[in-house]
């Protein structure tokens, strides 16, 4: 067998063993896809039909922010105070930064 032969049969078997391989991957991405859409569909119909909200979007959104229904009505973080309207955010700032300052002397 020639050298150049010998070259070219390494990445031809190297590439050959890629394409089954991305084959394999390809397949599990299609059932796991599908086995999502099995279980997204009855638990967020109406996120489905947003337009452009497909199984993976609604099924990452399920997941961050939790299944429809599981939502207490009070809020889960505390309430900020509102600054008094009369004044400017900065002049808020200015007022509070200048309360702990003299807190910490």
């Amino acid at each position: 067998m020639s050298r150049i032969a010998r070259c070219v049969r390494g990445p031809t078997r190297i590439c050959r063993e890629l394409l089954v391989r991305i084959g394999e991957l390809t397949r599990a991405i299609d059932e796991l896809r599908a086995e999502i859409a099995v279980l997204v569909r009855p638990m967020a119909p109406g996120l489905l039909a947003l337009s452009g909200v497909g199984d993976l979007i609604a099924a990452r959104l399920l997941v961050e922010v939790g299944a429809p229904g599981a939502f207490t009505p009070t809020p889960r973080l505390p309430a900020m105070p509102a600054a008094p309207r009369s004044r400017s955010l900065r002049a808020a700032i200015d007022v509070t930064a200048s309360r702990a300052w003299a807190t910490a002397s």
